[in-house]
């Protein structure tokens, strides 16, 4: 995984998102790049079902995803 200020454009952090179905998305947290470009990210949700999408942002105060989508990912109960 490319560090955020690597993209082009660049970018400050990746954020990690998670929306159950038909709900908008919600902020869970910024996934760290190490060294080796892993990434890493650990959480809990009291959801049964969601989506956990990554995208690539200029500010890690966001609201709301703005920046593109790196990753998008189902999970079901």
């Amino acid at each position: 995984l490319a560090k955020p200020e690597g993209l082009s454009p660049a970018k400050q952090v990746y954020m990690v998102w998670l929306q159950q179905t038909g709900g908008s998305p919600e902020n869970a947290g910024l996934l760290k790049v190490n060294t080796k470009l892993e990434g890493t990210f650990e959480t809990t949700t009291p959801y049964k079902g969601f989506d956990v999408i990554i995208t690539a942002e200029d500010d890690p105060t966001v609201k709301a995803p703005s920046g593109p989508e790196v990753l998008r990912a189902s999970v079901r109960p």
